[in-house]
Protein backbone atom coordinates (compact mmCIF):
# COMPACT_ATOMS: atom_id res chain seq x y z
CA UNK A 1 0.00 0.00 0.00
CA UNK A 2 1.32 3.85 -1.08
CA UNK A 3 2.64 5.36 2.02
CA UNK A 4 0.14 8.36 1.74
CA UNK A 5 -3.23 6.57 1.43
CA UNK A 6 -3.29 6.35 5.46
CA UNK A 7 -2.28 10.12 6.19
CA UNK A 8 -4.38 12.97 5.95
CA UNK A 9 -7.67 12.52 8.39
CA UNK A 10 -9.85 13.65 5.49
CA UNK A 11 -8.41 11.06 3.31
CA UNK A 12 -10.19 8.14 5.57
CA UNK A 13 -13.55 8.99 4.11
CA UNK A 14 -12.74 11.25 1.22
CA UNK A 15 -10.45 10.06 -1.21
CA UNK A 16 -13.14 6.58 -1.67
CA UNK A 17 -16.00 9.17 -3.29
CA UNK A 18 -15.80 8.53 -7.16
CA UNK A 19 -18.08 11.40 -8.26
CA UNK A 20 -17.36 14.49 -6.24
CA UNK A 21 -19.44 18.30 -7.07
CA UNK A 22 -18.38 21.45 -7.28
CA UNK A 23 -19.60 24.49 -8.42
CA UNK A 24 -17.98 26.60 -11.52
CA UNK A 25 -17.70 29.75 -12.03
CA UNK A 26 -21.06 28.95 -14.50
CA UNK A 27 -22.85 27.42 -11.96
CA UNK A 28 -22.24 24.09 -13.34
CA UNK A 29 -21.39 20.86 -11.78
CA UNK A 30 -17.83 19.69 -12.32
CA UNK A 31 -16.01 16.89 -10.57
CA UNK A 32 -13.42 18.54 -7.40
CA UNK A 33 -13.13 17.75 -3.94
CA UNK A 34 -12.37 20.50 -1.74
CA UNK A 35 -10.14 20.98 1.42
CA UNK A 36 -9.12 24.31 2.65
CA UNK A 37 -9.83 28.20 1.39
CA UNK A 38 -8.44 31.48 2.36
CA UNK A 39 -8.07 35.16 1.26
CA UNK A 40 -10.82 37.93 1.87
CA UNK A 41 -13.79 39.35 -0.24
CA UNK A 42 -11.84 42.27 -1.08
CA UNK A 43 -8.94 41.01 -2.95
CA UNK A 44 -10.81 37.32 -3.58
CA UNK A 45 -11.26 33.63 -2.20
CA UNK A 46 -8.91 31.12 -2.65
CA UNK A 47 -10.27 27.13 -2.50
CA UNK A 48 -7.67 24.30 -3.51
CA UNK A 49 -8.44 20.79 -4.07
CA UNK A 50 -8.02 17.65 -5.52
CA UNK A 51 -5.78 17.16 -8.71
CA UNK A 52 -4.08 20.59 -8.36
CA UNK A 53 -7.30 22.67 -8.94
CA UNK A 54 -7.85 26.26 -7.21
CA UNK A 55 -11.30 28.14 -7.15
CA UNK A 56 -11.09 32.06 -7.32
CA UNK A 57 -14.32 34.15 -6.17
CA UNK A 58 -14.71 37.97 -6.40
CA UNK A 59 -18.09 38.02 -5.51
CA UNK A 60 -18.34 36.28 -1.89
CA UNK A 61 -18.94 32.71 -3.10
CA UNK A 62 -22.00 33.33 -5.14
CA UNK A 63 -19.62 32.56 -8.22
CA UNK A 64 -16.16 30.55 -8.51
CA UNK A 65 -13.82 30.29 -11.83
CA UNK A 66 -11.39 27.26 -12.49
CA UNK A 67 -7.88 27.13 -12.64
CA UNK A 68 -5.47 24.55 -13.16
CA UNK A 69 -1.92 24.77 -11.38
CA UNK A 70 1.00 23.25 -12.36
CA UNK A 71 0.90 20.37 -10.33
CA UNK A 72 -1.58 17.81 -10.51
CA UNK A 73 -1.68 16.71 -6.66
CA UNK A 74 -3.77 16.67 -4.09
CA UNK A 75 -3.72 20.44 -2.53
CA UNK A 76 -4.49 20.12 1.09
CA UNK A 77 -4.14 24.23 2.19
CA UNK A 78 -3.63 27.44 1.14
CA UNK A 79 -2.19 30.46 2.54
CA UNK A 80 -2.20 34.30 1.47
CA UNK A 81 -0.43 36.95 2.38
CA UNK A 82 -1.35 40.70 0.64
CA UNK A 83 -1.78 39.43 -3.36
CA UNK A 84 0.51 36.00 -2.74
CA UNK A 85 -0.52 32.69 -2.21
CA UNK A 86 0.82 29.75 -1.31
CA UNK A 87 -0.58 26.28 -1.18
CA UNK A 88 0.93 22.84 -0.54
CA UNK A 89 -0.28 19.24 -0.76
CA UNK A 90 1.09 15.70 -1.51
CA UNK A 91 4.54 14.92 -3.15
CA UNK A 92 5.34 17.37 -0.60
CA UNK A 93 4.63 19.76 -3.01
CA UNK A 94 4.30 23.97 -2.22
CA UNK A 95 2.96 25.96 -5.13
CA UNK A 96 3.33 30.12 -5.15
CA UNK A 97 0.56 32.51 -7.26
CA UNK A 98 -0.68 35.96 -7.41
CA UNK A 99 -4.14 37.27 -7.40
CA UNK A 100 -3.49 39.10 -10.53
CA UNK A 101 -1.91 36.39 -12.53
CA UNK A 102 -3.03 32.74 -13.53
CA UNK A 103 0.47 31.61 -13.64
CA UNK A 104 2.08 29.88 -10.38
CA UNK A 105 5.52 27.90 -10.14
CA UNK A 106 6.51 25.00 -7.81
CA UNK A 107 8.41 26.19 -5.35
CA UNK A 108 9.27 22.90 -3.74
CA UNK A 109 8.61 19.33 -4.44
CA UNK A 110 9.65 15.93 -3.45
CA UNK A 111 7.86 12.63 -4.82
CA UNK A 112 10.20 10.44 -3.31
CA UNK A 113 9.58 11.47 0.21
CA UNK A 114 6.26 9.78 -0.20
CA UNK A 115 5.33 12.79 2.14
CA UNK A 116 2.33 15.53 2.05
CA UNK A 117 2.19 18.69 3.37
CA UNK A 118 -1.11 18.98 5.13
CA UNK A 119 -0.83 22.59 6.52
CA UNK A 120 0.49 26.15 5.35
CA UNK A 121 0.92 29.53 7.72
CA UNK A 122 2.94 32.84 6.38
CA UNK A 123 3.51 35.29 9.38
CA UNK A 124 4.62 37.90 7.28
CA UNK A 125 5.55 38.21 3.07
CA UNK A 126 8.83 36.57 3.67
CA UNK A 127 8.59 34.18 6.48
CA UNK A 128 5.99 31.21 6.29
CA UNK A 129 6.17 27.37 7.95
CA UNK A 130 4.83 23.94 6.10
CA UNK A 131 3.91 21.12 8.27
CA UNK A 132 2.96 17.61 7.11
CA UNK A 133 2.61 13.83 7.25
CA UNK A 134 5.67 11.93 9.46
CA UNK A 135 7.16 15.01 11.35
CA UNK A 136 7.56 17.08 8.28
CA UNK A 137 8.07 20.57 9.09
CA UNK A 138 10.00 23.18 6.69
CA UNK A 139 10.43 26.75 6.80
CA UNK A 140 11.34 30.06 4.43
CA UNK A 141 12.75 33.17 5.22
CA UNK A 142 12.38 34.63 1.46
CA UNK A 143 9.04 34.37 0.31
CA UNK A 144 9.25 30.42 -0.25
CA UNK A 145 12.41 30.54 -2.96
CA UNK A 146 14.26 27.99 -0.65
CA UNK A 147 13.08 26.25 2.07
CA UNK A 148 14.75 24.66 4.94
CA UNK A 149 13.51 21.85 6.38
CA UNK A 150 13.21 22.02 10.06
CA UNK A 151 11.43 18.59 10.80
CA UNK A 152 11.92 17.39 14.54
CA UNK A 153 9.60 14.71 15.18
CA UNK A 154 11.45 11.76 16.04
CA UNK A 155 8.42 8.89 15.89
CA UNK A 156 6.75 10.09 12.87
CA UNK A 157 3.96 11.19 13.76
CA UNK A 158 1.89 13.66 11.74
CA UNK A 159 1.41 17.76 11.95
CA UNK A 160 -2.08 18.85 10.80
CA UNK A 161 -2.39 22.36 11.46
CA UNK A 162 -0.15 25.27 12.29
CA UNK A 163 -1.40 28.60 13.78
CA UNK A 164 -0.09 32.35 14.52
CA UNK A 165 -1.75 33.06 18.16
CA UNK A 166 -2.57 36.68 18.95
CA UNK A 167 0.21 36.47 21.82
CA UNK A 168 3.37 35.66 19.30
CA UNK A 169 3.67 31.96 19.78
CA UNK A 170 3.44 29.61 17.22
CA UNK A 171 1.56 26.53 17.62
CA UNK A 172 1.03 22.90 15.83
CA UNK A 173 -1.28 20.44 16.58
CA UNK A 174 -0.97 16.89 15.40
CA UNK A 175 -1.42 13.21 15.62
CA UNK A 176 -1.85 11.04 18.85
CA UNK A 177 -2.16 14.19 21.22
CA UNK A 178 0.79 16.06 19.63
CA UNK A 179 1.29 19.65 20.94
CA UNK A 180 4.43 22.21 19.86
CA UNK A 181 4.69 25.26 20.48
CA UNK A 182 7.40 28.25 19.96
CA UNK A 183 7.96 31.31 21.25
CA UNK A 184 10.87 32.66 19.11
CA UNK A 185 9.05 32.41 15.47
CA UNK A 186 9.99 28.68 15.10
CA UNK A 187 13.78 29.06 16.31
CA UNK A 188 13.07 26.10 18.93
CA UNK A 189 9.87 24.18 19.80
CA UNK A 190 8.59 22.55 22.51
CA UNK A 191 6.29 19.75 23.44
CA UNK A 192 3.36 20.28 25.54
CA UNK A 193 0.97 17.81 27.24
CA UNK A 194 -2.10 16.82 25.93
CA UNK A 195 -5.30 17.93 27.58
CA UNK A 196 -6.76 15.87 30.15
CA UNK A 197 -4.77 13.13 28.38
CA UNK A 198 -6.22 12.90 25.07
CA UNK A 199 -4.18 10.42 23.13
CA UNK A 200 -6.71 11.09 20.05
CA UNK A 201 -5.26 12.85 16.80
CA UNK A 202 -5.53 16.90 16.83
CA UNK A 203 -6.89 18.64 13.18
CA UNK A 204 -7.14 21.79 14.00
CA UNK A 205 -6.86 25.27 16.11
CA UNK A 206 -8.94 28.21 16.21
CA UNK A 207 -8.17 31.33 17.75
CA UNK A 208 -11.02 33.89 18.06
CA UNK A 209 -10.45 37.98 18.02
CA UNK A 210 -10.57 37.93 21.71
CA UNK A 211 -7.67 35.00 22.39
CA UNK A 212 -10.14 32.50 23.33
CA UNK A 213 -8.35 29.42 21.42
CA UNK A 214 -9.99 26.29 20.30
CA UNK A 215 -8.09 22.80 19.63
CA UNK A 216 -10.28 20.39 17.73
CA UNK A 217 -10.10 16.70 16.34
CA UNK A 218 -10.83 13.05 16.11
CA UNK A 219 -14.20 11.67 18.04
CA UNK A 220 -15.73 15.06 18.19
CA UNK A 221 -12.90 16.19 20.69
CA UNK A 222 -13.18 19.69 21.16
CA UNK A 223 -10.93 22.01 24.24
CA UNK A 224 -10.60 25.75 24.35
CA UNK A 225 -8.00 27.59 26.50
CA UNK A 226 -8.54 31.61 27.50
CA UNK A 227 -3.93 31.37 28.25
CA UNK A 228 -2.91 31.17 24.55
CA UNK A 229 -2.72 27.26 25.26
CA UNK A 230 -0.99 27.29 28.22
CA UNK A 231 -4.24 25.11 29.68
CA UNK A 232 -6.96 23.75 27.83
CA UNK A 233 -10.82 22.50 28.93
CA UNK A 234 -12.66 19.84 27.50
CA UNK A 235 -16.07 21.27 26.06
CA UNK A 236 -18.38 18.17 25.64
CA UNK A 237 -19.72 18.20 22.00
CA UNK A 238 -22.04 14.98 22.48
CA UNK A 239 -20.97 13.63 19.11
CA UNK A 240 -18.13 11.19 17.99
CA UNK A 241 -17.29 12.54 14.20
CA UNK A 242 -13.95 13.94 13.47
CA UNK A 243 -13.97 17.91 13.73
CA UNK A 244 -11.84 18.62 10.17
CA UNK A 245 -12.17 22.77 10.08
CA UNK A 246 -14.04 25.93 12.16
CA UNK A 247 -13.97 29.76 12.12
CA UNK A 248 -15.26 32.17 14.12
CA UNK A 249 -19.07 33.75 14.46
CA UNK A 250 -20.17 36.75 14.37
CA UNK A 251 -21.24 36.73 18.42
CA UNK A 252 -17.85 35.63 20.08
CA UNK A 253 -18.78 31.82 19.05
CA UNK A 254 -17.82 29.28 16.60
CA UNK A 255 -18.34 26.53 14.08
CA UNK A 256 -16.70 23.53 13.33
CA UNK A 257 -17.65 20.80 10.63
CA UNK A 258 -17.28 17.22 9.93
CA UNK A 259 -17.90 14.13 8.60
CA UNK A 260 -21.73 13.68 6.92
CA UNK A 261 -22.50 17.13 6.90
CA UNK A 262 -22.19 18.05 10.51
CA UNK A 263 -22.19 21.61 11.18
CA UNK A 264 -21.33 21.97 15.17
CA UNK A 265 -21.63 25.77 16.57
CA UNK A 266 -20.19 26.74 20.14
CA UNK A 267 -21.85 30.06 21.37
CA UNK A 268 -19.81 32.57 23.75
CA UNK A 269 -21.33 30.79 26.43
CA UNK A 270 -20.03 27.36 25.51
CA UNK A 271 -23.65 25.62 24.88
CA UNK A 272 -22.87 23.27 21.84
CA UNK A 273 -25.37 22.57 19.22
CA UNK A 274 -25.26 20.95 16.02
CA UNK A 275 -26.72 19.97 12.41
CA UNK A 276 -26.35 17.87 9.46
CA UNK A 277 -26.77 19.09 6.37
CA UNK A 278 -26.46 15.59 4.56
CA UNK A 279 -26.64 16.49 0.87
CA UNK A 280 -23.32 18.81 1.11
CA UNK A 281 -21.59 15.56 1.83
CA UNK A 282 -18.70 14.96 4.52
CA UNK A 283 -17.04 18.95 5.16
CA UNK A 284 -13.35 19.75 5.34
CA UNK A 285 -13.75 23.68 5.87
CA UNK A 286 -15.57 26.57 6.77
CA UNK A 287 -16.09 30.20 5.90
CA UNK A 288 -17.84 33.72 7.62
CA UNK A 289 -18.93 36.00 5.08
CA UNK A 290 -19.26 39.76 5.89
CA UNK A 291 -22.75 39.37 4.81
CA UNK A 292 -23.33 36.92 7.86
CA UNK A 293 -23.61 33.89 5.86
CA UNK A 294 -20.86 30.68 5.33
CA UNK A 295 -19.49 28.87 2.78
CA UNK A 296 -18.47 25.12 3.20
CA UNK A 297 -16.36 23.11 1.46
CA UNK A 298 -15.58 19.59 1.28
CA UNK A 299 -16.75 16.33 -0.70
CA UNK A 300 -19.53 17.80 -2.91
CA UNK A 301 -17.49 21.02 -3.49
CA UNK A 302 -18.85 24.61 -2.24
CA UNK A 303 -22.01 25.36 -1.23
CA UNK A 304 -23.66 28.70 -2.10
CA UNK A 305 -23.91 30.89 1.61
CA UNK A 306 -26.15 29.49 3.93
CA UNK A 307 -27.11 31.00 6.85
CA UNK A 308 -26.23 28.57 9.24
CA UNK A 309 -27.78 30.41 11.94
CA UNK A 310 -31.32 29.10 11.21
CA UNK A 311 -30.65 25.95 10.43
CA UNK A 312 -29.60 25.18 14.57
CA UNK A 313 -32.59 24.60 16.79
CA UNK A 314 -32.32 23.28 20.39
CA UNK A 315 -32.46 20.09 19.62
CA UNK A 316 -29.90 18.08 16.92
CA UNK A 317 -31.81 17.66 13.58
CA UNK A 318 -30.53 16.56 10.01
CA UNK A 319 -31.74 18.84 6.98
CA UNK A 320 -31.67 18.19 3.71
Amino acid sequence: MHRLTLLHPLLFFLLSFSHLQAVSAENRPVSLLLLDSAGSEASGLLVVGERGTMLKSKDKGKSWRSTQLSAEVLLTAVAVQGSEWWAVGHDATILRGSFDSEKDTIEYSAPEREQAFFDILFTDTLHGFAVGAYGLMMKTADGGKTWQDISRIKDDRHLYAILLLKNGNLLIAGEAGLLLRSSNRGATWESLQAPSGFQGSFFGLLELIGGKLFLFGMRGALFVSVDHGGHFKKIDTGITDGLQGGCADMQGGAFFVGRSGLVLHIDAEKKVNFTRLRKLGSLSAIRRLSTGNYLLFGEKGVSSPLSLNSLLTSTPTEHE
